[in-house]
């Protein structure tokens, strides 16, 4: 099975999401919507989407191995 298809499927709303929330600083919003307007993320929340993949990927590679295997099974169970 193709990863990007799996990406996109993700992205697409094929899976099941939640809501979390956090308190961040002035200054910390400020630096995110500073980045934002030079960055092609399309919002907010997939800058934060992006941010948290990657922070997985960096510092818990194999939750991040396992997060995907996980999104290809998901995948595999829409498709039929």
């Amino acid at each position: 099975m193709d990863i990007y298809k799996v990406y996109l499927g993700l992205k697409m709303g094929k899976t099941k999401t939640r809501v979390i929330a956090a308190k961040i600083t002035e200054p910390l919003m400020w630096a995110i919507e500073q980045y934002l307007k030079h960055d092609a993320h399309v919002s907010l929340s997939d800058f934060l989407r992006d941010a948290i993949r990657e922070k997985l990927k960096r510092d818990t590679p194999h939750i991040y191995q396992a997060m995907l295997e996980r999104a290809i099974e998901t995948a595999k169970a829409i498709e039929g």
